[in-house]
């Protein structure tokens, strides 16, 4: 199993290398890309929300704050957390996607996480359900499905090395993955041949899945 794996892993940094950079959709696809909309990855130095309201989403959550006995836990502040809209339909109380600092620790966390993390959250009957989860980074959101933007989140393979661009869009209340768009071994992404997208695609979300990076 471990000699399959080096052998994947094997295949996947030739195609790499032998890729140009992702940012010509034509090399992936053929077709042409949606409109593409950055996301900023700082987090914000100030001490308060611009907004109560996310504020009042972390304690519902019950994410942060620091307790008599326990100093570690991260303040709810946005110097560790980042709030985006989700829908366009619904208020950022009623669903949003939340950005996490890495080296953040949350109150169910044992010690501080090295990696950022991304939880999408919307209101359920009342209440904030969890629909997806992700350990890495939400760099862009590329147009969009069911009135919900479509993000490209970078999920890293520490064992591999490896960083994983992967589409996801919205669908039956949730986000789902779509495919890998390209790796990045060093030196900047590189697109994944389209002959060979679907099957490295699926086994690269069941390696993430199987690793928690996707849960």
């Amino acid at each position: 199993m471990m000699h399959k794996k080096l052998l994947f892993f094997g295949t996947l940094l030739f195609l790499a290398a032998c890729s140009s950079s992702t940012g010509s959709s034509e090399d992936i696809d053929g077709e042409e890309t949606s409109p593409i909309e950055q996301v900023d990855m700082d987090f914000d130095d100030s001490d308060k929300f611009d907004d109560p309201v996310k504020l009042k989403l972390l304690e519902e959550l019950n994410l942060c704050g620091p307790t008599a006995n326990d100093s570690l836990t991260v303040a709810c502040s946005p110097k560790f957390f980042t709030f985006i809209k989700l829908k366009e339909d619904k208020p950022l109380n009623d669903a949003f996607i939340l950005k996490i600092r890495s080296m953040t620790m949350l109150k169910s966390d044992p010690v501080p996480f090295p990696e950022r993390r991304i939880l999408v959250f919307e209101r359920e009957k009342g209440q904030l359900v969890r629909t997806n989860g992700f350990v890495g980074e939400l760099v862009q959101f590329e147009g969009s499905k069911n009135g919900v933007k479509s993000p490209m989140i970078v999920l890293y393979d520490p064992a591999e090395d490896i960083l994983f661009h992967c589409a996801f869009e919205w669908s039956e209340g949730r986000y789902v993955y779509k495919s890998c768009e390209g790796l990045d071994i060093g030196g900047g992404p590189k697109p994944i041949k389209a002959a060979m997208k679907d099957s490295i695609s699926k086994e690269i979300y069941t390696d993430m899945v199987a690793k928690s990076r996707i849960f």
